[in-house]
């Protein structure tokens, strides 16, 4: 037995020493971002942490501020392990400069669009949902509203006065639920996901990884099928085992909030009048069609902004 145990740590140790003369592959992964920050000006960010940059993209748009989608650049290596931290560092800064290069002229042309005001289309709708929601309590009703107000917000068919006035009506509803009991167990995820349709019919994505679930909601937009928003619920379980029933039930759940009279507001919030004009707008997809990545900006824009 002991020979086997000599054995074990010899061959731990080769591992170890291999690894640090660089003798196996490394993947480096680094996710990426422009972002308008609250002075006006954009900053370039680079981060091997995506759920913080995906939380700070959804940040800058509850608080009106643009932002480029994220790009994600990987790379495997063979380096040594002494060596790893100032190659990230410098895969970082070479993925700045190629953001910087695929992005500063999109973001310039891109700019009168950004700027131009919203119209009210989507309040009247609102106000209605609203109405329906108030004096409730209820958290998925709640995030219901607020998807609904988020996606009007993005379209530009809701002012910002107005925006303002239903985000201070929706943090003080938030406020008065904060003393609402929290369950927690053994084991405690947060589900993330949404309800699309395409031509064979509903459909629905979940995970506990949010960027994952932004990605996946960001394709489908860009593919035009109807997208309902983003939707989380808190899941308590005892054990491992029981995770993945836990996981179905979302998605039942998920289907049941987001369910037709719910996609068929989404329709209509679509369906509204916008103030971008779409051939101004192929002009610049035009301009840059020689940037994969502005391109792909300019067309998630497109998939989100409702036209004249």
């Amino acid at each position: 037995m002991e020979s086997f145990e000599n054995r074990d740590l010899q061959c731990a140790n080769e591992v170890s020493e291999m690894a640090r003369l660089g003798k196996f592959n490394i993947e480096f992964a680094v996710y990426g971002s422009a972002v308008q920050e609250s002075d006006g000006k954009v900053y370039y960010y680079a981060t091997e942490n995506n759920d913080k940059l995906y939380r700070e993209i959804v940040k800058a748009d509850t608080e009106e501020r643009y932002f480029m989608p994220v790009i994600i650049r990987r790379k495997r290596i063979k380096i040594p392990a002494d060596l790893k931290d100032a190659y990230l560092t410098d895969f970082k800064y070479t993925t700045l400069k190629f953001m910087k290069d695929e992005y500063e002229e999109c973001i310039s042309l891109m700019a009168p669009f950004f700027s131009t005001e919203a119209n009210n289309e989507s309040l009247p709708l609102l106000l209605e949902v609203k109405d329906q929601v108030e004096g409730y309590f209820d958290d998925t009703r709640l995030q219901l509203f607020w998807g609904l107000v988020m996606m009007a917000k993005k379209s530009k068919i809701l002012s910002l006065t107005e925006f303002r006035e239903l985000k201070r009506w929706y943090i003080d509803v938030r406020s008065q639920m904060a003393s609402d009991p929290i369950y927690i167990g053994n084991i405690n995820r947060i589900f993330y996901g949404f309800v699309y349709q395409d031509c064979k019919g509903f459909h629905c994505v979940g995970g506990a990884q949010l960027d994952d679930v932004i990605e996946k909601h960001r394709q489908y937009l860009m593919q035009n099928y109807l997208v309902a928003p983003i939707l989380c619920k808190h899941i308590v379980v005892s054990q491992s085992f029981e995770m993945s029933r836990a996981f179905k039930n979302f998605k039942e759940w998920l289907l049941e909030a987001e369910s037709i009279p719910y996609m068929k507001l989404i329709y209509d919030l679509q369906m509204m009048k916008g103030v971008i004009d779409n051939q101004h707008l192929e002009q610049v997809a035009r301009q840059i069609d020689y940037s994969t990545y502005a391109l792909k900006a300019v067309r998630y824009y497109q998939s989100i902004w409702n036209f004249r």
